[in-house]
């Protein structure tokens, strides 16, 4: 039984070393122009770690979002970590929680009000890729320790 909680811990740190690894890129973003008022898709979909950073606690974002977070800190150790994102498509405000293991990396878009964004051909994935824009992290559940920058 030790031998196995033992082999689970190692795989767990090995998937969370890679997703470390995998959000943490040396590009940088340094117009300050950008920084400010935030990046857009076409440059954030490529390196999410480009996004210029307004961290908020998770009690100043909305209800719905914070119940969300709350829940996947309670059922996952920080070693996994999750980004929230805040930016704009089509005039609305969007939010995006990118998790470390997800199968489907765009299925957690929010519009501010809490309803998921569903790809359809309504909703044109390509244009969000593209016309989204002003992306800034607001929010991140992540042992800091693991992050080399």
């Amino acid at each position: 039984m030790f031998k196995i909680k033992s082999n689970l811990r190692k795989v767990a740190t090995i998937v969370a070393c890679l997703a470390v690894t995998m959000f943490s890129t040396c590009n940088k973003v340094d117009d300050a122009q950008v920084q400010k008022e935030g990046i857009d898709g076409k440059m954030f979909f490529g390196n999410t770690d480009s996004a210029p950073q307004a961290i908020v606690s998770k009690e100043k974002l909305p209800e719905w979002l914070n119940v969300k977070i709350s829940e996947y800190e309670e059922t996952h150790p920080a070693i996994l970590p999750l980004f929230v994102y805040k930016g704009e498509w089509g005039n609305r405000v969007v939010y995006f929680m990118l998790y470390a293991i997800k199968s489907c990396m765009f299925c957690d878009v929010y519009y501010a009000d809490g309803k998921n964004i569903v790809w359809t051909d309504n909703t044109n994935f390509d244009d969000f890729q593209s016309t989204s824009k002003n992306w800034l992290l607001v929010y991140k559940y992540i042992d800091e320790t693991l992050k080399n920058t």
